[in-house]
């Protein structure tokens, strides 16, 4: 449906011309309805702008820390049984016998650790020592024996 109305047009009058614009309403309202249920529209999207996260830099480069240290114990014996590390860096004990052993702190040497029984194919991690020096071990079950005992070194 179409409604023209140019000015001077002596057919429409003024009551004319309001019915003619009510009409023109609700057709422009009938075409401008939408079924909401069967239309989507897409969601407005705000680009983000991330600024990339910087780690503090340190004041002096730090020391990458030493690999743990590695104490086998297999047939009766610490390898190594004379182990040399640095402060603070980490010992893991793997028992590859087929008994259970320990690796403790000899008595009266001055500090305590004991990793507990180890049963074939279990470890244990010591976290390290904190100053340089010299630390004796053992396996609480085989002391007797010299090669289940020995000294840390730590420089």
């Amino acid at each position: 449906m179409r409604f023209v109305v140019r000015p001077g047009n002596k057919h429409l009058g003024a009551g004319s011309l309001g019915v003619a614009s009510l009409l023109l309403l609700a057709a422009l309202a009938g075409c401008s309805s939408m079924d909401t249920a069967t239309t989507s529209r897409p969601e407005p999207t705000i680009a983000k702008t991330v600024a990339p996260v910087r780690s503090p830099t340190p004041a002096q480069p730090a020391e990458a820390a030493a690999a743990p240290l590695i104490v086998t114990i297999r047939n009766y014996t610490f390898s190594p049984q004379n182990p040399v590390l640095a402060v603070g860096q980490s010992v893991t004990i793997v028992n590859r016998d087929n008994v259970a052993h320990t690796w403790t702190a000899a008595p009266k040497s001055g500090w305590s650790y004991d990793s507990g029984n180890l049963g074939p194919g279990q470890r244990a991690t010591f976290p390290g020592f904190p100053r340089a020096g010299h630390y004796a071990v053992l396996c609480l079950y085989h002391a007797e024996m010299p090669t289940m005992t020995g000294t840390v070194t730590v420089r």
